[in-house]
């Protein structure tokens, strides 16, 4: 209260009343001699500077909106992070940055940036190792027990890597020569070299190339709108399917920083036969993104045809066309025919034990509401499926009929 009476005090001045037809003072104030040194004029500068830091308004400075180089590099890893964390979710352990590894069925999940920081690319590959007995007198160059880069000895058995070159079969067994053999010696190395070298490439003969399936990922940093969507979507998914059939690929998916109502409409996860191009949202602002990726990746898993689970590797039970895992929330994978006789396309569905009640929630879903919509198989639905008469069908990826 005593400083509000002296400043009231102060304005009823003559020098308050003289001060109100000047020029208003702006910050920033030019700091003067006489403001810095004198203790008269100093005293009311710092008190200036202390005021004014208070009561001024805030400066207004223009958004500064960041470059698209940064912006695109920034949703590049965003993407590649989400594989990352996919990867985890279908039981696989990082092995290195970028490299994924699922002991119980040998798969391999490799995520990789490729041409110049523009994309990236996700293989899948079996990683199970070939093998052979040592036996009618054959050597092996390690001891028993021991390992050399791709190649291991256990109990007599030749272990190796799926995906080795004839460089490094010539590599390991290059190991029976030695530089200071001589005479017998020397023709002993090269007999067992050459025995071994034999047996190995007519063994990797008879295997069939290993199994691998990949996709892309070609992150847009767009922002859709109603009068730009459709010319969008026609253009990109035309490149798409040109870079599907270049890179040789199944799939490319189109990956979109935000799921607004124009993003909604160019959505398609090319689930029908001859489909390459996916438009996904893969968005920090939908935690549900991981899904949508896992749904592809399960895809590939099974094309490979391995008959362990496809989502966390392990054991699965057979009966008739059907593998169930009693670990993964007891998912089954049917084999079915399309009973259309026009058709009978063979393909891979996943189902769960479904209620009644969630069936007719089914049935209330609006097609418009795609986040419902979109979670309304939880993102197991490798093919189509649509609810129908209290059940729920298969869509065939060929012909696009709906089955029980």
């Amino acid at each position: 209260m005593p400083l509000l009476k002296k400043y009231r005090t102060l304005r009823q001045t003559r020098l308050y009343r003289y001060l109100k037809k000047s020029k208003p003072v702006t910050n920033p104030l030019n700091e003067t001699n006489i403001l810095l040194m004198d203790k008269h004029y100093n005293a009311v500068f710092r008190l200036w500077k202390a005021v004014h830091k208070e009561i001024a308004s805030q400066e207004v400075v223009e958004e500064k909106i960041p470059a698209f180089g940064s912006t695109y590099s920034d949703y590049l890893l965003f993407c590649r992070t989400l594989c990352g964390y996919t990867a985890h979710v279908l039981n696989f352990d990082i092995k290195e940055d970028g490299r994924y590894y699922r002991a119980g069925d040998n798969l391999e999940l490799a995520v990789e940036v490729e041409d110049d920081q523009r994309l990236i690319r996700v293989t899948i590959r079996d990683k199970t190792k070939r093998s052979m007995e040592l036996t009618n007198g054959l050597l092996a160059p390690i001891a028993e027990g021991n390992s050399y880069e791709s190649f291991s000895l256990d109990n007599r058995t030749l272990s190796w890597d799926n995906d080795i070159s004839f460089e490094d079969i010539e590599k390991f067994c290059a190991l029976f020569k030695t530089r200071e053999s001589r005479g017998k010696e020397q023709y002993e190395e090269k007999k067992r070299y050459n025995a071994l070298k034999g047996a190995i490439e007519q063994r990797q003969r008879e295997y069939t190339l290993p199994s691998k399936s990949e996709f892309i990922i070609l992150p847009v940093v767009v922002e859709l709108e109603n009068d730009n969507r459709d010319t969008f979507k026609s253009y990109v998914e035309e490149c798409a399917n040109i870079l599907a059939e270049k890179e040789n690929v199944s799939y490319v998916i189109v990956a979109l920083p935000k799921c607004d109502e124009n993003e909604q409409k160019v959505i398609s996860y090319a689930k029908s036969l001859n489909e390459r191009t996916l438009f996904l949202p893969l968005t920090m602002f939908d935690i549900n993104s991981f899904r949508r990726l896992q749904n592809v990746m399960l895809r590939q898993i099974i094309s490979i045809g391995k008959k362990r689970c496809h989502c966390c590797g392990g054991p699965i039970r057979e009966y008739d066309s059907q593998r169930i895992c009693d670990n993964c929330n007891e998912l089954i994978l049917t084999r079915t025919i399309c009973p259309n006789p026009e058709c009978r396309h063979e393909y891979n569905y996943l189902s769960y034990d479904i209620s009644q009640d969630t069936i007719s929630k089914m049935q209330s879903v609006k097609p418009e509401n795609f986040f419902q919509w979109d979670s309304l198989y939880q993102y197991k639905d490798i093919v189509d499926m649509s609810v129908d008469s209290g059940r729920i069908r298969t869509i065939c990826p060929r012909c696009r009929r709906s089955y029980p």
